[in-house]
């Protein structure tokens, strides 16, 4: 075996190992369990802060779309749609109500799982 075809073949090894674990694309979509919302978030415009993400944490135990954070989710208010989104899940905070998020499988640079989709669960 030449030298040529050795570090041809260590490069191909080290590619099959590194390239799976670069697609963020592994994630999947669908809903989680049920969990109570400990945070509701979005940046204030005077941090500097132009995005229209908002961020909520529930305690979830399954999240299908396997990001680095099982219990973060986010969305960005951009439409009537998902202003409504904003209010159900700020109503269900403050009622204390449990939540089913449906995330989409996309993830945020922060590691949350992009939320696409709410449903209140029985208390």
């Amino acid at each position: 075996m030449t030298r040529f075809e050795s570090r041809s073949i260590r490069r191909f090894c080290i590619s099959a190992v590194f390239l799976p674990l670069s697609f963020p694309a592994w994630a999947s979509s669908g809903w989680t369990d049920a969990g109570v919302i400990s945070s509701l978030e979005q940046d204030p415009a005077s941090s500097g802060s132009t995005s229209l993400d908002v961020f909520v944490v529930v305690a979830v135990s399954v999240n299908p779309s396997s990001c680095s954070t099982p219990t973060g989710f986010y969305f960005s208010v951009s439409d009537d749609r998902t202003k409504r989104l904003f209010a159900m899940l700020m109503g269900a905070q403050l009622a204390g109500r449990p939540v089913r998020i449906y995330t989409t499988g996309n993830c945020h640079t922060v590691g949350y799982s992009e939320l696409d989709g709410v449903q209140l669960a029985p208390p």
